[in-house]
């Protein structure tokens, strides 16, 4: 998940989304960590 926030840190800098398209991207991505981050504890616990 950090290289795609990265990713778009870059896009941010170089003028590809503006601000309030960021702030939507970047709560997406939150959400997405923490289901992947739930997902891979539910599955360690599970083995």
């Amino acid at each position: 998940m950090r290289k795609l926030e990265t990713q778009l840190i870059i896009a941010r800098e170089l003028g590809f989304a503006d601000g309030k398209s960021m702030e939507s991207l970047f709560s997406m991505t939150d959400q997405e960590s923490k289901m992947l981050s739930g997902l891979m504890r539910t599955v360690k616990d599970t083995l």
